[in-house]
């Protein structure tokens, strides 16, 4: 695995996103130099956010486009796979849903972004929000291996709700967990156009958390 395969992997599942219609909007992929790490991610990248299942956080993600993509029903998707030289030292990968239900047109010239903020802050007045939590996978070679903090976790709801996870994901892991899982009128049309394959990168998960729930995948 290498910064400019993430690369092309990255903009590989954009373009298979788009090909069904699921993307309206997408961010140029490009790979960032910081200090003697290659980041590569979204054009837009701002690591501040925390996904905190907010409001306002979503509509700052929106208003500074911070996204790798937009989706049809406003949910955004954030990409971002960090390396120091050729080594994997982390990566996010996060499904952010919209806190409201909507649907958008790829074709209609209007900006999505728009009609969005204003069908959220009609519903605020009108107390009619249904709120859908954020889920994200890190990965983080940098953070203490401690019993409550895996290597490589699932965050959901909480920032303290980690789950483990078998090791880091690849593109067409997370790419194929969010249409299977999210979407699944688009599933089949999906894994007919998906041009990112599979792969296996290494185990960090501990005997210890094998004992308890945890996500895995098989390689066979």
């Amino acid at each position: 695995m290498t910064p400019n395969a993430v690369k092309a992997e990255i903009q590989s599942f954009v373009a298979d996103l788009i090909s069904i219609k699921l993307a309206v909007r997408a961010m140029p992929v490009t790979i960032f130099a910081k200090k003697n790490n290659r980041i590569v991610s979204y054009s837009t990248l701002n690591t501040e956010t925390v996904s905190s299942s907010k409001i306002s956080e979503y509509l700052s993600i929106l208003e500074t486009e911070n996204f790798l993509c937009l989706l049809n029903d406003g949910a955004l998707i954030q990409i971002s796979y960090s390396f120091l030289r050729s080594n994997l030292i982390n990566h996010r990968l996060c499904y952010y849903p919209c806190p409201i239900d909507v649907e958008i047109n790829a074709d209609d010239p209007n900006d999505p972004l728009i009609s969005i903020k204003d069908k959220i802050n009609a519903q605020i007045s009108a107390n009619d929000l249904g709120m859908k939590s954020p889920i994200r996978f890190d990965y983080s070679i940098e953070k203490t291996r401690i019993k409550i903090h895996s290597i490589s976790h699932f965050h959901l709801n909480f920032s303290h709700t980690r789950i483990p996870v078998f090791g880091p994901l690849s593109v067409g892991h997370f790419g194929r967990f969010v249409c299977k899982y999210f979407y699944p009128k688009y599933w089949i049309e999906y894994l007919k156009n998906e041009s990112v394959g599979l792969k296996h990168l290494q185990r960090t998960v501990l005997a210890e958390e094998e004992k308890d729930i945890y996500f895995n995948v098989r390689t066979t």
